[in-house]
């Protein structure tokens, strides 16, 4: 059943990268996140993974109406499901047209955990196992981002919306890294991390040089590998599925190879050159600047220090050798 599941979700993210409809696409994007539901209490049936799973799947559901009502304003726009057609309505303004880009933005923001509409992630990704964690921080947020460029390809974001999808990602990206500072086990600091990635993520949205679609290629690529590989390595470490950070304190005397593949994940994660997560995040920022965007794309590199001081309490634990004392919680 575990696999069926996984490959039901690796259809839907293909699906969603290969539509060119509404219709293709939603089919595409249920497939993911549905199965992602049963996965979270799949072989548990704790109330922790029941309730988390209800929340995703409530929230999930807000997030899938939301973007069909602003479908059904687009095919009343347009007479059509295609993406290009309501690319073409975005495009050239109008009252229906930015409702309608408001509510499919709104329902996608939701499914991809960006604040304020991140509310289900901790849960969800504390009480699900760590594999299962893993796919939702990696496969469904990119494809859920990617969809979001499949749904924009081409269109520039008016000025308003463009400073309000800047000020939603710079929020995330400080709330993220804020609330993951505070965290003492790893799946929360991954649920809390990933809302800021997403910030990352829609900052990309801003761009209008037409570089839009190939940076979150990129992003979510190196973000993707950076997550699985960091799961993997912790599920090396911490093989009885406490997911408490103490459990790293000094772990490369025991498990080198781990140790030094986690740190370099989590350390591309924070944006770290040389490694993969560096040049994604640059990407990114040189397109938002060339966009005429410097003051945000200032902003968003001031925040991505947060995010390296998260990454590196998970260095410093792992390679820590004096374990006399205990180590001081980040605040």
């Amino acid at each position: 059943k575990f696999w069926l599941l996984v490959t039901a979700m690796v259809f839907g993210a293909m699906l969603i990268l290969h539509s060119a409809s509404f219709a293709s696409l939603f089919l595409g994007i249920e497939m993911l996140s549905m199965p992602a539901f049963a996965l979270i209490i799949h072989e548990q049936g704790s109330s922790p993974a029941s309730e988390g799973a209800f929340k995703y799947l409530v929230l999930s559901s807000v997030a899938s109406a939301l973007l069909l009502f602003g479908v059904s304003l687009s095919y009343g726009l347009t007479g059509s499901l295609s993406l290009a057609a309501f690319a073409q309505a975005l495009a050239s303004g109008g009252a229906q047209a930015k409702a309608a880009g408001l509510l499919v933005m709104s329902g996608l923001f939701l499914k991809a955990a960006v604040f304020p509409f991140h509310a289900w992630a901790p849960d969800a990704y504390a009480s699900a196992r760590l594999q299962v964690t893993a796919l939702m921080a990696s496969l469904v947020k990119a494809a859920v981002v990617l969809a979001l460029v499949r749904i924009l390809q081409g269109v520039v974001l008016d000025a308003h919306t463009a400073v309000l999808v800047g000020a939603l990602a710079l929020v995330s990206i400080v709330f993220g890294n804020l609330a993951a500072l505070g965290q003492t086990r790893f799946k929360r600091l991954l649920a809390y991390s990933s809302v800021a990635h997403a910030g990352y993520m829609i900052f990309a949205l801003i761009d209008s040089t037409g570089s839009r679609g190939d940076d979150l290629l990129w992003y979510t690529a190196f973000y993707a590998g950076g997550t699985l590989l960091a799961c993997a390595a912790f599920a090396v470490i911490c093989p009885d599925e406490d997911d408490s950070l103490q459990g790293l304190d000094g772990q490369f005397a025991r498990h080198p190879l781990a140790a030094v593949l986690l740190a370099l994940a989590v350390l591309s994660l924070a944006g770290l050159p040389p490694l993969p997560g560096f040049f994604a995040k640059l990407f990114v920022f040189k397109s938002v600047v060339a966009s005429g965007h410097l003051l945000a794309a200032i902003l968003a590199f001031v925040g991505s220090f947060l995010g390296l001081a998260v990454y590196l309490g998970i260095v410093v634990r792992l390679f820590r050798t004096d374990l006399s004392r205990p180590v001081a919680k980040t605040t």
